[in-house]
């Protein structure tokens, strides 16, 4: 659902630049596959695919703020995010560990957690993640980091824009 809605906002920033899919394909370093399928829904894309398309719009004239989380955050029953559980996050943070073993730890994992979304995560986990720990804490997790991890970090432009 979030998704969906984040791709049609996309599109519609995009038709307002009277932009077609090749052009901010060929500005953004995505393929045209990929940008159809950030507008339909349909990619389980990474934060980088989504920070590239909306750097794209950017660059184009666009005054997207990188940080649109707040507009897509109903979960599938049309509330909020739950704030309650992050065993929802994708195997692609988390390709090593079964989530169930930290169940009701997250708050002693929680620096190591929120790395691994930095480094890994998709949109969605981004979202979900900063539903569960607010931004304040990731905020904090993420000026603890390394350079070098921040570097690789799509959490840190989700979370903070271009500063």
């Amino acid at each position: 659902m979030r998704r969906k809605k984040l791709g049609e906002y996309l599109k519609e920033e995009r038709i307002k630049l009277n932009c077609t899919q090749d052009i901010i394909a060929k500005t953004s370093g995505l393929t045209r596959a990929i940008i159809i399928s950030i507008e339909k829904g349909r990619s389980n894309y990474t934060i980088d695919s989504y920070l590239a398309f909306v750097n794209a719009l950017r660059k184009l004239g666009s005054d997207i703020n990188p940080v649109v989380s707040e507009r897509f955050e109903e979960n599938e029953s049309g509330q909020a995010g739950s704030g309650k559980s992050l065993l929802n996050l994708s195997k692609q943070a988390f390709w090593d560990i079964d989530m169930g073993d930290i169940e009701g730890k997250e708050d002693e994992y929680s620096d190591w957690i929120i790395s691994r979304i930095a480094q890994h995560g998709s949109f969605e986990d981004m979202i979900e993640t900063e539903s569960f720990y607010g931004r304040e804490k990731i905020v904090s997790v993420l000026n603890r980091m390394s350079e070098i991890e921040k570097s690789k970090s799509g959490l840190q432009m989700f979370l903070v824009g271009d500063e």
